[in-house]
C-alpha cells in the first residue's frame, strides 16, 4: 500500500498526468449523463437550458445532447493526453540516453530474454532434460 504512494512524491511528474486524467474520466461521465439525459444531473441540465433559451428563445433537448457529446470528446481527448504523457515519462525514465529504442529493449527482452533457440535432431532418454539445462547454462 505504501509503494502506491510513491507515485506521489515530489518530482516524480506523474500526478499532472494522474489528475489530467482523472479530470478527464469526470468530464465523459458528465458529458455522458448529459448526453443521455440522466436524472442525477438535473441542475446542470436546467442551466444549460436556460442558457440554450436566453440564446435561442426555446427549449431544444438536442442541443444537451450535443453538449454532452462535446464533453465526452473533450473528456477522451483529456484522457488520451494525460496517457500519452503519462507513457512518456514512465519511458523517459526507462531509456534516458534514447540511445535505443523501445521496440529493440522490449525485443531483447522477450525473444532474446529467453536463452538461445535450440534444435535437436533425434532423441532419446533425458535428451529434453540436458537441452533444458544447456538453455539455461548459457545465460
Amino acid at each position: 500500500m505504501l509503494r502506491l504512494f510513491k507515485w506521489f512524491y515530489p518530482g516524480m511528474k506523474m500526478k499532472r498526468w494522474l489528475l489530467l486524467f482523472s479530470v478527464g474520466v469526470i468530464l465523459t461521465s458528465f458529458g455522458a449523463a448529459l448526453a443521455f439525459n440522466y436524472e442525477y444531473l438535473s441542475r446542470a441540465e436546467e442551466e444549460i437550458f436556460r442558457l440554450v433559451y436566453l440564446t435561442v428563445g426555446s427549449y431544444n433537448y438536442m442541443v444537451t445532447m450535443i453538449i454532452g457529446v462535446v464533453i465526452v470528446l473533450i473528456g477522451f481527448t483529456l484522457m488520451m493526453i494525460a496517457t500519452r504523457s503519462i507513457i512518456r515519462s514512465i519511458i523517459a525514465v526507462l531509456i534516458p540516453d534514447r540511445s535505443e529504442t523501445l521496440v529493440d529493449l522490449v525485443y531483447r527482452e522477450r525473444k532474446l530474454g529467453r536463452g538461445p533457440a535450440v534444435t535437436v535432431i533425434g532423441g532419446g532418454h533425458g535428451l529434453s532434460k540436458k537441452c533444458f539445462r544447456s538453455r539455461y547454462r548459457c545465460r
